[in-house]
């Protein structure tokens, strides 16, 4: 992890890392900035809406991507629910709250105007909610998004050393001294501090502004760093006690952009809202049946072995067990050899494989093609085979013996049906061979409800992965 040194750690010690990108705008005002999009990256850009705070300040949006972020700093006084952020602190009350706060540089109303507002991290994840409905403080995942995305679609480095890197993208043009001249040029704030190599190109039209921070320490100077430095919250923690957490920074001396590094949860950075993103539910279920020698390669042992989904459902593909935000499916119950994994996926196309237990050595096929779902709708369910792509029941070769029981026989009403595989269905039949009933099972027992059968004899079917069986039935009242 790299670090990046400025006159102004000496306040605050910030470790600061990673990348972030952005088009081409000639900059005019704060707020203002006329795009001029970029002939290789049409996929960043203005757009037409704004969107208005509680406060009634307005706010011009930027699409990057599929994402769409506020184009200016924060600037509300008030979250959501119309309950006012706590303000006016001194210097030992800012750096020992764990509440939510704001303050103002210099309780100056025109760097106000031109920077927004400094809030601490606790204003982040208050549930009365910050920004405008709709709206939320991006987390370290939607940076790590975003960040890509440019690195992707523009080819910018994240080396502190490169002039066009991703950080240099990400600033406003506004400069003292601008070699780019014309509006950027300006000794007028916003703006950043003289610098002849890491000046702001204003990629995408991002806007960063260095509107400095407030300092965590009770006794040191509580501002530092207004044209040398922009920071920007997210609302993801860094370890159990919410002291620490992550943001992205840009700094004057580099063309690095940073959000790998943490912060002080008590700074007082700046805020870019971001869209919030519809996602809906989805659940995998995925049966081990044939996962067998046989029919797989190797025998998977219910109980003893994990069964993990991976695939672009969590971003990118991570080898199983590596990555602690995709921990194993859970198994139905203590019988089934049905496992089941409910996400919240945002519209779109994805690709997913089956693999039991940690590494690569045994998914469910071993070349490189993969499952594919398509997500526009909420709370789907979707249902798979262990290495096969449609229900291989009807397609096997061999018939394997397996036994059932069913009792009481004669019954009642409820039945009881215990078998050496899997349970895949059951049906009732008349003696004229009529379907009365049918049931899907996913387990190796099943009760059924013969309550509204009348009295009189019955073909039970039970119906597995690898094979069919029948048994007559009783019913007596």
């Amino acid at each position: 992890m790299k670090k990046l040194y400025c006159c102004f750690f000496l306040a605050v010690p910030l470790v600061l890392t990673a990348a972030h990108p952005a088009a081409a705008i000639s900059g005019n005002n704060f707020g203002n900035a006329t795009i001029r999009p970029a002939a290789e990256a049409p996929l960043s850009e203005t757009h037409p809406d704004t969107i208005t705070d509680i406060d009634g300040n307005k706010y011009a949006v930027l699409r990057i991507g599929d994402q769409l972020w506020m184009q200016q700093n924060l600037r509300v006084s008030k979250f959501r629910n119309g309950d006012p952020i706590p303000t006016g602190l001194s210097n030992v009350d800012w750096a020992n709250t764990t509440g939510a706060a704001y303050a103002i540089y210099e309780d100056d109303p025109e760097i106000l105007e031109n920077y927004g507002k400094l809030y601490n991290w606790f204003t982040t994840t208050d549930p009365r909610g910050l920004c405008p409905e709709g709206w939320e403080v991006p987390g370290w995942d939607d940076v790590d998004r975003m960040v890509k995305y440019l690195m992707t679609e523009y080819g910018w480095t994240n080396d502190h050393t490169d002039v066009e890197a991703v950080g240099n993208q990400l600033k406003s043009c506004r400069q003292l001294g601008s070699p780019l001249g014309g509006g950027c040029n300006t000794s007028v704030h916003p703006r950043w501090e003289a610098h002849d190599t890491h000046y702001g190109r204003d990629g995408i039209g991002f806007n960063g502004l260095p509107a400095s921070y407030r300092s965590s320490s009770s006794t040191l100077n509580p501002y530092w760093g207004l044209g040398t430095m922009g920071a920007f919250w997210t609302s993801t923690p860094s370890g159990p006690d919410n002291r620490m957490a992550f943001a992205l920074s840009l700094v004057g001396l580099s063309g690095q952009a940073s959000y790998e590094g943490v912060s002080n949860s008590n700074l007082g950075y700046s805020i870019r809202c971001i869209k919030g993103e519809k996602t809906f539910s989805v659940t995998f279920e995925v049966d081990m049946t044939y996962a067998t020698a046989e029919y797989v390669g190797f025998e998977f042992h219910p109980g003893q072995d994990d069964v993990y989904i991976v695939g672009n459902l969590f971003g990118s593909w991570i080898e199983p067990g590596e990555d602690a935000n995709n921990p194993p499916m859970t198994r139905v119950d203590e019988h089934s050899m049905v496992y089941s994994k409910t996400l919240q996926l945002p519209e779109g196309t994805y690709n997913y494989k089956y693999i039991v237990n940690k590494g690569w050595s045994t998914p469910e096929w071993g070349n490189e093609a993969h499952r594919e779902i398509q997500v526009s709708n909420d709370n789907i369910t979707v249902r798979d085979w262990f290495g096969s792509r449609t229900d291989p029941t009807g397609m096997l070769q061999k018939n394997i013996p397996f036994e059932f029981e069913v009792y009481p026989n004669p019954a009642s009403s409820l039945i009881h049906i215990e078998s050496t595989l899997m349970i895949r269905e059951v049906k009732l039949f008349d003696l004229l061979g009529q379907q009365l009933m049918s049931e899907a099972v996913n387990d190796v027992h099943h009760s059924l409800n013969l309550s509204e059968i009348k009295p009189g004899l019955y073909v039970l079917q039970v119906v597995t992965g690898l094979g069919i069986k029948t048994q007559r039935v009783h019913l007596s009242r």
